[in-house]
């Protein structure tokens, strides 16, 4: 069995997850537990985007084309089994995606599609879609020697007090090969993403500590236009609310666990503590660069107001 550490939770799987490795941890009592059988199938389950999604009691069944089912459970469990031909190393992928934000969902923490990055102690969040720049930021971030909390998917909860942070998560970047070849990174030890020819894994270089950072701010990335110029300006009320909402990690899954109501107020108590930004940033990595360097001059600027 392999052990795990990440987003506060212990892990424990019978498949080796690489985009974990370097939280490998000793055996011990696992909050969560990994491991091949033979999960229900949704029947016939509600569509979301190309995979198939039931909700029974506390389980969530999952039926993804590219690789098999899965079954997340009271936030403790996910078993999952690979249809017929697919290799064992494109199940890990989907345990540390949908799988595992349906099982952060069950757990009432507020998972977000984003990066983060440490600074003085505190996270800054850099969320957005995929391809918005989130992982090309943070490895230039990282070269800029800030260590990285976690990439693509943050967990953060509040505590008694209505305190935001978050915990690291997975200590990894995912990268297009154009993105390697501009931040010179080629010769790092990388692994292929499956179903992608050239978007690879590379481990953090310069990964934070393993305890809860206060979440100091949020930027919501977004492209830049004719009617949103270049820069970053805070975002206030319902504007706010959105660009949180927007990044919730799978809100559909969420939804259909009945999470709405809890997320939309931990959103609002999100707004009322923490700053959000819109960081309009122009597309390409010839920009990459001077963006970084724009976020980097912003943050450091910003004052705690949890």
């Amino acid at each position: 069995m392999n052990f795990y550490r990440a987003f506060g939770l212990v892990f424990r799987s019978d498949i080796p997850l690489g985009s974990l490795a370097a939280n490998h941890i000793a055996a011990q009592q696992p909050d969560v537990d990994i491991r091949r059988g033979t999960p229900a199938r949704p029947d016939p389950g509600v569509a979301v985007d190309d995979m198939r999604v039931e909700i029974n009691a506390d389980s969530l069944r999952l039926s993804v084309p590219e690789c098999g089912w899965f079954d997340v459970t009271g936030g403790a469990r996910i078993i999952y089994e690979a249809r017929a031909g697919i290799p064992a190393e494109h199940m890990p992928p989907y345990l540390l995606g949908t799988a595992l934000g349906a099982l952060l969902h069950q757990r009432a923490l507020l998972p977000l599609h984003c990066n983060a990055i440490v600074h003085d102690g505190k996270a800054f969040l850099f969320c957005g879609d995929s391809g918005a720049g989130k992982s090309t930021l943070a490895a230039v971030f990282e070269a800029r020697g800030y260590p990285l909390l976690t990439d693509d998917l943050c967990a953060i909860a509040a505590d008694a007090q209505g305190r935001f942070s978050a915990t690291p998560g997975i200590p990894r970047l995912k990268l297009w090969i154009e993105s390697l070849a501009a931040l010179g990174r080629e010769g790092a030890e990388v692994t292929r993403i499956p179903w992608y020819e050239d978007k690879f894994e590379v481990a953090m270089s310069r990964a934070a500590e393993d305890r809860r950072y206060p979440v100091a701010a949020i930027y919501h990335l977004r492209q830049a236009g004719e009617d949103a110029p270049p820069g970053i300006h805070r975002l206030q009320g319902l504007e706010a609310a959105n660009a949180v909402t927007a990044n919730i990690y799978r809100r559909r899954i969420a939804d259909l666990l009945g999470r709405a109501p809890g997320y939309l107020a931990e959103s609002m108590s999100l707004i009322r503590t923490v700053p959000i930004f819109r960081f309009n940033r122009r597309w390409g990595l010839q920009n990459v660069i001077d963006d970084a360097a724009l976020a980097e001059a912003h943050l450091l600027g910003v004052k705690m107001t949890q």
